[in-house]
């Protein structure tokens, strides 16, 4: 039989490399605890061998709804290498989608945290066979240090082999902003593949003598793949477990000399402010943002503290990241998904205006959702419902999400198109264009910004004008400036919410809509 890739043999590596490095967690209250590799190797079997004592079955879905904490992230591995599947849950969703997600999924266990068990009262009245244990000590409930000390009378030589490296070993959930959550199966095959790929001098060239930080939720995407690829290299790791003030991260990466860490450029763009008129010399550190634009503010004030940011695009569908770009502290590029990650395809597909929908294939890339029979590719692509261009070397731009195009008299107004330029004038720190309906031409543009500066919309379609990017139909109608914009849980513009807030204030009044 072929040599299997499992995440078991990327385990085995970091372990044998790892000997020298640590696992770090920072709680809220101030405290860390620190393990070894081998003390923290020692901890997954245990884990392997209470789950599998404990009934578990090959297949058979681990759901977690917790923080990152030590004890998730070795729950992490030892679910997949014990042969099941680990299912990570969005603990920011209501409790009727943790209820929806879990159902669907079909986990037969559950660990949690103790603050979460109302999130799940419902299902366990729904299905009184799912096994339930916490984090923590709580009466009633088996906890995960129970599985620890079941498994912890036999010792484990070797750790289990993984029969067929397509087996699913991780399952995660899209963020359901079009719609319920869609799950998204990752095989061991795929997250070997990709944790080769973000230790890639061409990905993001994570090694051994890396000090990773830890701040994207296991839910989005299994932390963007980084906690695995992270441990194959040997390098060490920090979790925070909850969320810290911006001045102890800051310290967190300086002190702790932090290589490498990511998350979406909203929370990057907050510790940035922590870093302007200050010392820090980062210049070690490298910096994944991804979800969203980076805005050329968030780059500039990494730059001044010796930061290199690292830019990328990626979906749930695409196990996290699938492009990568690379600003340097003293480079004036411009923030871009950039070029394609090894083993990753681009194509574009059907025309829109003047973009194309973004079409993607690769082993990372999913080939039906969770549940489903019918695949997700057309003709082996997968289409993304991005609108992007590629340029001539193959770097990534993308115009905006296809459902957010705004049909004006039938030609089509691209959103970020507008929000590029407008970001550019000082005096807007955010800015949202949206379309809303209209009588005549079926949708007209609308700007929704942030600003302390008085500033008009006929100011600003002057500026839109003068660039020579954009026609006079093209302009926003309207400006609306509000003390905040209301995102996603992943951090992004909630379009969806911005246009209907505008429709019942404003449309209603004007057209009687």
């Amino acid at each position: 039989m072929m040599d299997q890739l499992s995440i078991n043999r990327a385990f085995e590596r970091g372990l044998t490399i790892g000997n020298a490095s640590v696992i770090r967690c920072f709680n809220q209250n101030g405290q860390v605890i620190e393990q070894s590799y081998e003390d923290f190797a020692k901890e997954v079997k245990q884990l392997i061998l209470g789950l599998q004592k404990s009934g578990l079955k090959p297949g058979q879905l681990v759901g977690t709804l917790a923080l990152s904490h030590l004890e998730h992230f070795q729950l992490m591995w030892a679910v997949p290498m014990a042969g099941g599947i680990f299912h990570p849950v969005n603990h920011h969703l209501s409790a009727e989608d943790v209820r929806y997600i879990i159902n669907h999924a079909g986990d037969q266990f559950l660990c949690l945290d103790k603050s979460m068990l109302n999130k799940v009262t419902s299902i366990l009245s729904d299905r009184a066979s799912i096994k339930i244990y916490c984090f923590d000590e709580v009466a009633d409930h088996m906890s995960v240090s129970d599985l620890k000390k079941l498994g912890s009378f036999e010792k484990l030589d070797n750790l289990p082999r993984i029969a067929d490296e397509n087996a699913t070993a991780v399952l995660c959930y899209t963020s359901g902003t079009s719609g319920r959550p869609k799950g998204v199966a990752y095989s061991h095959r795929a997250l070997t593949l990709h944790m080769l790929t973000e230790a890639a001098v061409d990905g993001y060239g994570i090694n051994r003598s890396d000090h990773v930080l830890l701040m994207v939720p296991f839910c989005h995407g299994a932390g963007w793949g980084v906690p695995y690829s992270a441990f194959m290299c040997g390098a060490d790791i920090s979790l925070l477990h909850g969320t810290l003030p911006r001045q102890e991260i800051i310290d967190i990466l300086v002190n702790h000399r932090i290589t490498f860490t990511g998350a979406v450029p909203e929370i990057i763009s907050d510790i940035s402010k922590g870093l302007i008129d200050n010392s820090y010399n980062l210049s070690e550190l490298r910096i994944l943002m991804g979800g969203s634009p980076t805005s050329p503010s968030t780059i500039h004030a990494l730059q001044k503290a010796g930061i290199t940011s690292l830019l990328c695009w990626g979906m749930t569908e695409t196990l996290s990241a699938a492009t990568i770009k690379r600003i340097l502290p003293d480079s004036d590029a411009k923030p871009g998904p950039g070029l394609p990650l090894p083993l990753t395809e681009f194509w574009l597909g059907e025309e829109f205006g003047n973009s194309r929908e973004l079409l993607v294939r690769g082993p990372c890339v999913i080939e039906h959702y969770y549940g489903q029979d019918s695949s997700a590719r057309v003709d082996g692509w997968f289409p993304t419902g991005d609108l992007a261009t590629l340029s001539v070397e193959g770097s990534l731009h993308i115009h905006k999400r296809k459902k957010d195009l705004i049909k004006s008299g039938g030609e089509w107004i691209s959103p970020m198109a507008l929000e590029d330029e407008i970001n550019k004038i000082s005096s807007i720190k955010e800015c949202v264009v949206v379309g809303i309906p209209d009588p005549k031409w079926g949708e007209r543009p609308v700007l929704v910004t942030l600003t302390e500066q008085n500033i008009t919309i006929a100011d600003i379609n002057s500026i839109l004008s003068n660039t020579g990017f954009f026609e006079k139909w093209q302009l926003p109608d309207e400006m609306f400036n509000w003390e905040s914009l209301p995102r996603t849980l992943k951090g992004k513009f909630d379009r969806h919410l911005i246009r209907l807030t505008i429709i019942e204030s404003y449309l209603r009044e004007k057209n009687g809509i």
